[in-house]
């Protein structure tokens, strides 16, 4: 399975007062922690509805101001358009990023670790994981078979696993829709919701942020 990682990060950071990708954790930006960690897992990584250093930038698509479908709506196009089987998506402003996110949504991978992000570490005894190298120590020239459609994390929808077939789909779903909303789409593609027991922190505003970094020990 040839896999696209597509960072979706069209919002305005209007809650933040500022520009929350360039917000500062532990020495990195937030946008660099969530692109380590999908680049880990993927075989390519883009981002969507904004332009940033060193990554493919793509517009949201049809238009901008689209919510996140706008970013995946994209993403979704670049995959089919370019070969790839899958997009694995997640926001700018979440952490940790699961280090182990492909094998959550698709069972035919094996599970380790925690997640990438500031203060992420693994359980004792045990290394961070990359879905990357499982897959190529398994079967080093052959792509490993999809189980299900496209699937989504439980109470954090924008980590999503999406078959680069339904590109065409959402391009008809956002022209005939005014239902912009990830749940208006999730009953148009069934999605699959799969639970995790991670702790995700939105950092929607700067005390979002300042409190994440309390928690964490972490300077900016």
């Amino acid at each position: 399975m040839k896999v696209l990682g597509a960072i979706i990060a069209g919002g305005q950071s209007r809650r933040f007062g500022s520009d929350k990708a360039l917000a500062r954790i532990g020495g990195k930006t937030l946008l660099d922690h969530v692109a380590e960690a999908l680049a880990a897992q993927t075989d390519a990584l883009i981002i969507c509805g904004r332009e940033w250093p060193g990554l493919i930038s793509i517009p949201d698509r049809p238009a901008p101001d689209q919510g996140p479908l706008g970013g995946l709506c994209a993403a979704l196009r670049y995959a089919a358009d370019n070969g790839f089987d899958a997009v694995l998506t997640a926001g700018c402003d979440t952490l940790p990023v699961p280090t182990d996110l492909l094998s959550l949504l698709n069972p035919s991978l094996p599970r380790e670790g925690q997640g990438v992000g500031a203060g992420a570490t693994a359980p004792a005894g045990k290394a961070i994981f990359c879905a990357n190298e499982a897959r190529s120590a398994r079967h080093p020239h052959q792509p490993l078979p999809w189980k299900g459609g496209a699937c989504v994390l439980e109470g954090q929808h924008i980590f999503g696993l999406w078959p680069a077939s339904l590109a065409d789909a959402l391009d008809r779903h956002l022209a005939s829709q005014p239902d912009r909303s990830m749940r208006g789409w999730f009953a148009v593609s069934g999605v699959r919701q799969v639970s995790c027991d991670i702790i995700f922190h939105n950092l929607n505003t700067p005390e979002d942020l300042a409190l994440y970094l309390a928690q964490q020990g972490l300077a900016a």
